[in-house]
C-alpha cells in the first residue's frame, strides 16, 4: 500500500526544486497539504470535533508481546517479541487477543527481537455502515466517500503460532474471534529473511 499523501509529496517536492512555494501552488490540496505538513501545530494535527471521542488521541505508546514465529524460526523455548500499541492492546477485547497467540514468559523461556523478522498481523476496523456518506479531507480538504466515521476505531495487532496452526488457518481462527460484524479485516504476512 502506498504512503498517504505521497502523490502531493511529490508535488511540494517539484514545487520547491523549482524555488517555488506549495503553500501558493493553485492546487487547493497541495497548498492546504504543505500548511499542514510544515505546521504540527495546526487544528488539522489535532482530534476535535467529530474526532474527539476517537481513542486514537491517547498517543502512541507500544507494548510489548511475545509470539511464537511460524515456520519453527526459533528454539522450542524463545518468543520473538513484538510490539504493538498499547491502545490496540486496551481496547482489543480479550477473546480476539486470546486468538493472536500472545504468550507470557515462563521460567526457562526467552522473549528476544529477531533481525530480519516482522511478524504477521491483523488490521480491522469497527463501525462500517451500510452506505457511504460524503466526508472532508483535514489535511487535503478534498471530499471523499466513505463507510466509517472518523469516530469509528481501527486497530493493529501481531499474530504467532497457536498449537501447530499455520499461517492461514490462524488468519481463519481471528476472523472467527472477531466475528460477523467486523466486515474490514486485512492479513500481513510473516516476513523473516534468513541471514546467510
Amino acid at each position: 500500500m502506498g504512503k498517504p499523501y505521497s502523490d502531493l509529496e511529490k508535488q511540494c517536492i517539484a514545487i520547491l526544486a523549482n524555488g517555488g512555494n506549495p503553500a501558493n501552488s493553485q492546487d487547493e490540496a497541495v497548498a492546504k497539504y504543505w500548511q499542514w505538513k510544515i505546521n504540527p501545530s495546526s487544528n488539522a494535527h489535532k482530534f476535535t470535533g467529530d474526532l474527539a471521542g476517537s481513542k486514537r488521541s491517547a498517543g502512541r505508546k507500544l507494548s510489548t508481546r511475545y509470539i511464537k514465529p511460524f515456520d519453527a524460526i526459533v528454539a522450542a523455548t524463545t518468543y520473538a517479541a513484538v510490539t504493538m500499541s498499547a491502545r490496540s492492546l486496551t481496547e482489543i477485547p480479550q477473546a480476539v487477543r486470546d486468538s493472536f497467540g500472545f504468550h507470557t514468559l515462563a521460567a526457562g523461556d526467552q522473549g528476544i527481537k529477531i533481525g530480519k523478522f516482522k511478524p504477521a498481523k491483523v488490521y480491522y476496523r469497527t463501525g462500517a455502515s451500510e452506505t457511504s456518506s460524503e466526508r472532508t479531507s483535514r489535511v487535503t480538504g478534498r471530499e471523499y466517500k466513505s463507510y466509517y466515521t472518523s469516530s469509528d476505531q481501527g486497530y493493529t495487532a501481531p499474530f504467532g503460532v497457536v498449537g501447530s496452526d499455520t499461517e492461514a488457518q490462524r488468519q481463519t481462527a481471528i476472523r472467527t474471534a472477531l466475528g460477523s460484524n467486523i466486515n474490514l479485516v486485512t492479513f500481513t504476512p510473516q516476513i523473516y529473511r534468513r541471514p546467510v
